[in-house]
């Protein structure tokens, strides 16, 4: 409790240019220059004092409103001159809020909304990332028939290299390799091509 209190919880300020006694307002450092709209989401409001005020002036001699707490309510504003603000002492309890700023400038965006912006592009033009992905490992993985559907089968009914490479992309000059060997002894004898997923060849 501080019931006798008569300072300010927070000084009459702007949150992008440094307020001088004079009233005037430099926008340059160690001002959060880049700063355009501010917001305050209040957490709680079992406490006495801590209001939010708007003034015209860095004493706070002329309020021009007056916001008291509440919790879940959120206060939105530009972060320049045009909007002096700051907090009441708190005469009793904890005032719990959260600070929130915004800008336009393209400098400090955060590469999570880029990243996510990019991945909704994406599913707007190519469908859900699922199916993405399934679209890029079918450029790499081909699913090869069960060894037994190739057994004994006719030479035009074996599976050629574009049908029987299997796994990741530097796997395939070895496969290429083994049927290059294994078709030109193909049309000296009728060997069967079996090719395992846990072969030692590939």
């Amino acid at each position: 409790s501080q019931r006798n209190r008569s300072d300010m919880s927070h000084a009459i300020h702007a949150d992008n240019c440094n307020l001088h006694e004079s009233g005037e307002c430099s926008r340059k450092p160690p001002a959060y220059t880049w700063r355009d709209f501010s917001a305050i989401l209040y957490l709680n409001d079992n406490f006495e004092g801590g209001e939010f005020i708007f003034a015209t002036d860095i004493s706070a001699r002329n309020v021009e409103s007056t916001v008291k707490p509440r919790c879940g309510r959120l206060v939105g504003f530009s972060a320049g001159s045009e909007n002096l603000h700051g907090v009441q002492g708190v005469q009793k309890g904890r005032r719990c809020a959260i600070g929130l700023w915004f800008t336009f400038n393209p400098i400090y965006e955060e590469i999570e909304y880029v990243l996510a912006k990019q991945v909704l592009q994406q599913v707007l033009k190519g469908g859900s990332v699922a199916d993405q992905l399934v679209r890029e490992l079918r450029k790499y993985v081909i699913f090869q028939e069960p060894s037994s559907s190739v057994i004994n089968k006719p030479n035009s009914m074996i599976p050629n290299d574009s049908m029987n490479r299997q796994t990741v992309t530097n796997d395939k000059s070895k496969l290429q390799e083994i049927y290059v060997k294994k078709s030109a002894n193909y049309q000296k004898s009728l060997t069967d091509i079996v090719i395992h997923r846990d072969s030692s060849e590939i």
